[in-house]
C-alpha cells in the first residue's frame, strides 16, 4: 500500500522511477496508452455487442445530444492497432455510452488480433449499463475507479443523479456489481483531487460516504469489501501494469516494498480508516519514510 508521506519522504521518487523505467523508457517504453473516450452520459452509438446493429445516428442525437468525443469505427480501429503492437489500453469514460464504446473496441481487438496477455483498463466508470457490467470480467478489463468521487458531498453527485433519473442512478459507479459478476477492481487517486492517500481512498470505496459520515452513502449496495479494496490498491493495481512479478504483495522474491500502519484496518471501525497513520515506509528494502514516533532497535 502507498502512504501518504511517500511522495514527500526523503528519496522517495528517485528509486522507484529508476526501477519502474518509466521516465527514461517513455510512454512507449512503458507500453500503455490512455484514449479518452468521452466525458457524456449519452449511449454508445452501438447499444448492443457486435452481434447487434447500431442504433440510427438521428435518434441517437435526438435522445441523446453528447456523442462519444471519438466515433466508434475510428475508435475500434485506434484500439486493434494499439492492442496488435503490444500496447495496454487504458481508457477515460464517464458515461455508460463511452463505457461501452470502449468495452465494444477492447472486444473488436480481441476478436481480430486473437489472444495475448491483455491488462487493459477503463478509468472513471460514472455510469455503467447493467448490461455492460459483466463484459468487463468476460472481457478481461480492469474497472479503474477513483472512489473518492463516491462520497455524497461530492459537487457533482446531485446534479448527476436529477440528470441521470433513478433507474440509471442505480448503476453510478457500479464497482460492487462489476465485481461480483467476475471483474477485477483497480484503484486510482484521479490526482490532482482533495487526497492521494490510499487510506481515504479505501475508506470510500467501502463506506460511499464522505470521511465523517456527515451524509448517508451514495448507493450503499455498491460498496465493496475491505480486502476487495485493498486488493484495488496493491496487488491488482500491480497487475494492471504488468507489475504483479515484482509487486503487490509481500512474496518471497519480490520487492519489499512495505508500509506500516499504526492500527490493523481489519480490526477497527471502517470510518476510522482514514485516521490511521504510516508508521514506516520501505521501497526496495529502504527506508524512505519514518515517523518519529516510531522506535526501532
Amino acid at each position: 500500500m502507498a502512504d501518504r508521506s511517500l511522495a514527500g519522504g526523503s528519496g522517495s521518487g528517485g528509486p522507484r522511477v529508476g526501477r519502474r523505467g518509466f521516465i527514461g523508457a517513455g510512454l512507449a517504453g512503458a507500453g500503455a496508452l490512455v484514449v479518452p473516450v468521452a466525458a457524456a452520459t449519452a449511449r454508445s452509438k452501438r447499444a448492443t455487442p457486435r452481434a447487434g446493429g447500431p442504433i440510427g445516428q438521428k435518434s441517437l442525437q435526438a435522445t441523446y445530444p453528447h456523442l462519444p468525443a471519438i466515433p466508434q469505427d475510428p475508435l475500434d480501429a485506434l484500439v486493434q492497432k494499439l492492442d496488435a503492437a503490444g500496447f495496454l489500453i487504458h481508457m477515460h469514460a464517464m458515461g455508460d455510452g463511452a463505457v461501452r464504446a470502449g468495452l465494444d473496441s477492447i472486444e473488436y481487438a480481441m476478436q481480430k488480433d486473437g489472444p495475448a496477455d491483455r491488462r487493459d483498463q477503463i478509468a472513471h466508470l460514472n455510469v455503467v449499463d447493467p448490461k455492460d457490467i459483466p463484459r468487463f470480467g468476460k472481457l478481461g478489463v480492469a474497472a479503474n475507479f477513483s472512489s473518492i468521487w463516491f462520497a455524497a458531498d461530492d459537487p457533482a453527485s446531485a446534479p448527476t443523479l436529477t440528470l441521470l433519473g433513478p433507474a440509471r442512478s442505480k448503476y453510478v459507479f457500479p464497482i460492487g456489481s462489476i465485481a461480483a459478476a467476475g471483474g477485477r477492481l483497480t484503484g486510482g487517486s484521479d490526482w490532482p483531487q482533495l487526497s492521494m492517500s490510499p487510506l481515504d481512498y479505501i475508506q470510500y470505496a467501502v463506506t460511499r460516504q464522505p470521511l465523517d459520515g456527515s451524509k448517508p452513502a451514495l448507493q450503499p449496495e455498491q460498496r465493496i469489501t475491505l480486502p476487495q479494496a485493498i486488493a484495488a490498491y496493491t496487488k491488482d493495481a500491480a497487475w494492471v501494469v504488468k507489475d504483479d512479478t515484482l509487486d503487490g504483495t509481500l512474496e518471497a522474491g519480490k520487492a519489499a516494498d512495505i508500509v506500516v500502519l499504526d492500527q490493523d484496518l481489519f480490526k477497527i471501525d471502517t470510518m476510522s480508516i482514514h485516521k490511521v497513520h504510516v508508521l514506516l515506509t520501505l521501497l526496495e528494502g529502504a527506508t524512505v519514510y519514518r515517523d518519529t514516533a516510531l522506535s526501532l532497535p
